[in-house]
């Protein structure tokens, strides 16, 4: 009998967001400028916010952009991969596990969570479309 993996644990053990850079393989909405980073920052704004959370940070592009543009705004990263060099905030390091993180994310006052590139990070175990709808 051929023991199956599941796709999550064929993710998890392809190691390869570990090794490989999204804006290497494609551009991301975050990479082309500080367009979203402005957007993120007058939103922050508008609901007196001066934290913003990037889950799914990868090499800090959107934190990086908002420093730029919005200095006052504090910024935190949570991505699977290390910070990268010089990260203009706080950085946790954790990985969604279905239900929970795996490292918890820190309590902070009422902050902007952005997940725009949380998808790279979250493994599907299957998605079908049964009668014109994604499952």
């Amino acid at each position: 009998m051929s023991s199956r993996r599941t796709w999550t644990q064929v993710w998890r053990s392809s190691r390869f967001w570990h090794d490989h850079q999204p804006e290497s393989h494609f551009p991301t909405f975050a990479t082309l400028g500080d367009v979203f980073a402005r957007m993120v920052a007058v939103v922050a704004r508008q609901h007196g916010l001066c934290h913003v959370v990037d889950i799914g940070a990868g090499q800090g592009a959107l934190a990086f952009g908002i420093t730029r543009v919005a200095p006052q705004l504090q910024v935190t990263g949570v991505d699977l991969r290390p910070a990268p060099p010089d990260f203009p905030g706080s950085w946790l390091q954790s990985r969604w596990e279905g239900t929970r993180w795996s490292t918890p994310l820190p309590a902070t006052e009422p902050a902007l969570f952005v997940a725009l590139e949380w998808l790279d990070d979250l493994p599907t175990s299957i998605v079908t479309r049964r009668e014109g709808v994604w499952r």
